[in-house]
């Protein structure tokens, strides 16, 4: 975390190599997670993030490498194993038609059924508790297509939470909301990182709120990992430049002491 006391890794990708087909887009890269913060992935668009979460979460299988999860191969995890360690959010993510709240929650439990799938006591205080703290209790028995967009963000989120996996990796949990929404999503994330101590992986492309939010960073640049470490080692003039082509302010906000950029131009329109 910024300015504390480094945390023990719960995550380790080793060589990985990962794509598409025939298509290669990370090659060669390793990189360590750390239990207890939030990580966020940056860095331009078809850069690896989203791949790279996919093969961490255990979507996508390695070209080459592997991925450690507590010290185990993530390959020798079964599904529902993975799902007890794992939730995840993806960036389209799309409820079955008809469905409630309260109903697409339940869906995080399935790794802990057993049987047929029905929900035990357990399972129905986790759900309740899940739509609780995602401040959904109003809308449980509301149909999730007339949620607005941020209701329905917080009704996933909630479904991931439902699961009880110590860690959560979402792909761009804010994209198509509107910057309240965002902020209150992200101020969710915080508050299940800080309360409910799950470790967070999510990609996000505003740097600001990447700065923000997030404890570490990791910026990908053409597949490789050019950076890994605080908001404020990571977000430097010369990464904006190499990574992102563009020129900022960077000032330390005067509360959290964490960087926020201003100002930012295109390198093109800087040298102009």
């Amino acid at each position: 975390m910024e300015g504390g006391s480094r945390m023990s890794t719960i995550m380790a990708v080793q060589h990985l190599s990962a794509g598409y087909g025939r298509t290669t887009i990370i090659n060669d890269q390793t990189l360590t997670i750390e239990a207890g913060v939030i990580t966020g992935l940056i860095g331009p668009n078809g850069s690896g993030k989203s791949t790279l979460l996919n093969v961490m979460n255990g979507f996508r299988a390695p070209l080459a490498g592997r991925v450690l999860l507590k010290d185990r191969p993530l390959s020798t995890f079964n599904h529902k194993q993975r799902a007890a360690e794992i939730a995840c959010l993806t960036q389209h993510p799309v409820a079955p038609e008809g469905i409630t709240v309260a109903e697409l929650v339940s869906y995080g439990r399935y790794c802990h059924s057993k049987g047929l799938g029905w929900l035990r006591r357990r399972d129905q205080i986790s759900v309740t508790e899940a739509i609780s703290t995602v401040h959904l209790t109003a809308f449980k028995d509301t149909l999730v297509s007339e949620l607005s967009g941020g209701q329905r963000q917080r009704a996933f989120i909630a479904m991931t939470l439902a699961q009880n996996s110590p860690i959560m990796m979402l792909d761009e949990p804010t994209t198509y909301l509107d910057l309240p929404n965002q902020l209150e999503t992200l101020a969710l994330l915080r508050q299940l990182n800080q309360v409910h101590k799950k470790t967070i992986i999510v990609v996000l492309h505003d740097l600001n709120q990447a700065a923000t939010y997030c404890d570490q960073l990791v910026c990908m640049t053409q597949g490789r990992v050019n950076a890994v470490g605080t908001p404020k080692a990571v977000l430097t003039h010369e990464l904006l430049a190499t990574a992102f082509h563009v020129s900022a302010d960077i000032e330390l906000n005067a509360n959290t002491q964490r960087p926020q950029l201003t100002n930012c131009q295109p390198m093109a329109a800087v040298a102009q």
